[in-house]
């Protein structure tokens, strides 16, 4: 997939700011959707509160966060309605819902394939804690207007 202009620094933005607050952060860049899924699907045993993801990426449903008041997600990536692309992402391969038990989609549900990973009967040191998903997605099927830029200088 094309680059997301400006993530790299939404990134940087985001790390810096939830440090700042007292979160500790771990960054991913440019992971495929079969390295999202591994991930998901393994047991990782790290310390963090919140976990920002770029490209898509790290995400651990079997950490202990009993110490945790809360678990952030951050994913910076492309995606469509209901999905999120890995790096490796294909728009075409998503047409018609694509076959949602290929190993080798590129793309990820976020219902079914991020989300449910976190439900208390799947990660139950999070059950009764707060669970937020930032979810920033160039959108793969519209077409960007031209930027309007605004000026700082005028008066009412």
């Amino acid at each position: 997939m094309d680059d997301r202009k400006g993530t790299r620094k939404d990134r940087d933005n985001l790390k810096e700011t939830f440090t700042n607050l007292g979160f500790k952060v771990r960054v991913q860049d440019d992971c495929t959707a079969s390295e999202i899924r591994d991930i998901l699907l393994e047991e990782m045993y790290i310390d963090f509160t919140m976990n920002v993801v770029t490209g898509l990426t790290f995400l651990a449903s079997k950490v202990d966060h009993s110490d945790f008041d809360c678990f952030f997600c951050v994913f910076l990536t492309h995606g469509d309605d209901g999905i999120i692309y890995g790096s490796d992402g294909d728009p075409e391969s998503f047409k018609g819902n694509g076959n949602v038990h290929s190993t080798n989609r590129t793309w990820l549900r976020l219902n079914d394939d991020v989300f449910d990973i976190f439900r208390g009967n799947n990660c139950s040191t999070l059950i009764g804690k707060p669970k937020i998903f930032i979810i920033q997605v160039s959108w793969c099927h519209y077409e960007l207007d031209e930027a309007v830029y605004l000026t700082t200088d005028f008066q009412l």
